[in-house]
């Protein structure tokens, strides 16, 4: 109903721009539909399906620091089993569940800064990850080692509403 109901008469010095770009649109899509409303500062986004305990405050410190154009979190994901540490054959120790099952991934929080729009091809749809980002020279990541939920569906909501630590 295009309503606005403010909880608390304190808030954070931001500017919120919430955009509906369409259901179908991918990522870099997305990004380009924005474009008109993002002026000619670096701008935070992420997608919206992922939950992450990431210091923005400290992202945006790094990406301004190293003057860059895009920054990615990467975090680290819920493992998805426990593992065991061996010796031999003689278990030494289990771990349920470690973070990241060793890696990092794209954890969809990100600074821009709006000359990313140079990078854009000329089309209304595509993707960011594989049509932007191996086009820029300086794309760099900043590590999160904080815990990372992907919320895309409702059975991973429904986890982590259940299990998340506030």
């Amino acid at each position: 109903n295009n309503s606005l109901t403010v909880h608390q008469s304190r808030s954070e010095p931001w500017r919120i721009t919430l955009i509906d770009t369409g259901h179908e649109t991918s990522t870099g899509g997305r990004l380009k539909r924005i474009a008109p409303y993002l002026g000619d500062e670096d701008f935070c986004l992420t997608y919206g399906d992922g939950v992450a305990d990431v210091d923005l405050r400290r992202v945006l410190s790094f990406h301004k620091e190293h003057k860059l154009l895009a920054t990615v979190t990467a975090t680290l994901p819920p493992g998805r089993f426990g593992s065991l540490k061996l010796s031999g054959h003689v278990v030494r120790k289990f771990q349920e569940k470690p973070l990241g099952d060793g890696g990092y991934i794209n954890g969809g929080f990100y600074i821009f800064n709006p000359q990313v729009k140079k990078y854009f091809p000329n089309k209304e749809n595509f993707s960011i990850e594989t049509e932007v980002f191996p086009l820029m020279k300086n794309l760099y990541v900043f590590e999160s080692d904080e815990p990372w939920i992907d919320i895309g569906v409702p059975e991973r909501l429904a986890w982590a509403r259940d299990n998340w630590q506030e």
